[in-house]
């Protein structure tokens, strides 16, 4: 699609983190919890509490990087406009100043997705893993990949 990258560039630094289990790898997986209790609650405020000012998000596989707090919250209103989502922690769990988190995602388009017709209403599922990178208690690195399950 138009949106996608016509290939992926891997990152410039490879990460390999050995999990500790120590105050800092704990709390960074307090605030990742306490964000995914703030999106599914619908507090979108709260969520953004935790979120750096410098905040980088990518869904991977799209072209664009969101920089910065404002592009951020310009996002998400953009993907809650899209659809109504649910979601459901799988798993999640931290290693340096990264957690990683997985979930059971659900959307109902609420309009056709871009490039795509006849697909509002329909259901989307994926299978979705969240990498969220901590800098002084607020995620400063968000990237998602998502893994289609299905499309009702």
């Amino acid at each position: 699609s138009e949106t996608s990258p016509a290939s992926e560039t891997p990152w410039t630094t490879k990460v390999a983190i050995v999990a500790t289990g120590n105050e800092s790898e704990k709390a960074n997986l307090a605030i990742a919890n306490e964000m995914t209790k703030k999106m599914i609650a619908g507090d979108e405020e709260a969520f953004l509490s935790h979120v750096h000012e410098n905040v980088s998000f990518r869904y991977l596989g799209d072209k664009a990087v969101m920089q910065g707090k404002a592009s951020y919250r310009k996002g998400l209103a953009s993907w809650n406009e899209m659809a109504e989502h649910k979601g459901t922690l799988v798993s999640s769990w931290a290693a340096g100043d990264w957690v990683a988190s997985v979930y059971d995602a659900e959307a109902t388009l609420k309009r056709d997705m871009p490039g795509t017709e006849n697909t509002k209403g329909k259901v989307v599922e994926t299978k979705q893993l969240e990498l969220l990178q901590f800098a002084d208690g607020k995620v400063k690195t968000h990237k998602v990949q998502g893994c289609k399950r299905s499309n009702g």
